[in-house]
């Protein structure tokens, strides 16, 4: 979090995570949401990249796949859609 709140300080427009809930109990998954929730409120755009999808759905304007080295953005707005992009 310490990072976090460094790279708030200088207001960016665009912020890059890479698998934020990696190790994270429940509770702080829950935490850490409710972070990004707050930074995108103030405007800053927010790339994240996650394996754990569920949890990101309801938060994401726009969900991009990447597979084969292909990017995908297309139908990709429902859980079942993106299990069916993943097999």
């Amino acid at each position: 979090m310490v990072s976090l709140a460094m790279a708030l300080l200088n207001q960016p427009k665009l912020l890059l995570f890479d698998e934020p809930f990696a190790g994270l109990s429940e509770e702080n998954t829950s935490l850490v949401l409710e972070y990004l929730q707050k930074i995108k409120q103030n405007g800053t755009t927010l790339i994240i990249i996650e394996h754990q999808i569920k949890k990101l759905l309801n938060f994401a304007n726009q969900v991009i796949g990447l597979k084969l080295g292909r990017l995908h953005t297309n139908n990709l707005e429902t859980l079942d859609n993106i299990k069916r992009f993943l097999i």
